[in-house]
């Protein structure tokens, strides 16, 4: 039985994590023995609590690898994935679409608006949109009321507040912003949820900004 190894699962991984129906996800993780003997274990692979594979692995004492599967759903919609009692996920758009994400970070918390092919928006922003080349735009300078900040750069690491590219598979795109005078709101912490960016809190501390009192 599984609960009588010692071999520990850990870091399951969805290759891509979006695909359309029917396409192959390659799921992955670390194996690793950290017992002083030999040691096998049966991992079963289940989707959506169904089980669509089964295999026995054995490592050496010490010894760790990489253990790859191979699954598929045909349902549009998040599916959960299982290698025993590890879990992941992977989701499944319409064929011929993908999934974008465009959020904004630094200089605060409020909403960015932007242009993407010619219709205006405001982050965070998400959506499951055709395949093919799309053009955005951001304000640079961007006043935020009590001061302006400048676009820096691009969580892909592109340049320029204008800019196009290519929607092929799922896309995350942040903007970084930096305050080039007056101030900005408290720094902002978002959380990936596993399908986007959610906003928890304001980080906001008379230390860490420096005054006194």
């Amino acid at each position: 039985p599984p609960d009588a190894s010692k071999i520990v699962l850990s870091n399951i991984k969805s290759t891509p994590y979006e695909v359309w129906p029917g396409q192959q996800v390659t799921i992955t993780a670390n194996a690793q023995n950290p017992s002083a003997d030999v040691d096998r274990l049966m991992v079963r692979v289940m989707v959506d609590e169904v089980i669509v594979n089964s295999s026995f692995i054995e490592l050496e004492a010490g010894a760790s690898k990489t253990i790859e599967f191979a699954v598929n759903a045909t349902t549009e919609g998040k599916h959960t994935v299982k290698l025993n009692s590890l879990q992941g996920s992977f989701v499944i758009v319409k064929e011929g679409y993908h999934t974008l994400t465009i959020n904004r970070s630094g200089g605060g918390s409020k909403s960015v608006p932007f242009t993407l092919n010619g219709e205006e928006h405001e982050t965070p922003y998400q959506a499951v949109l055709p395949v093919g080349e799309y053009s955005i735009s951001v304000p640079s300078p961007f006043d935020v009321g009590t001061g302006v900040l400048a676009f820096s750069s691009w969580s892909d690491g592109s340049g320029g507040a204008s800019r196009t590219f290519t929607l092929n598979d799922r896309k995350i795109l942040v903007m970084t912003y930096t305050l080039i005078s007056g101030y900005a709101s408290c720094p902002s912490l978002y959380v990936w949820n596993g399908t986007g960016y959610t906003y928890i809190t304001d980080v906001s501390n008379s230390g860490w900004l420096g005054y006194i009192g």
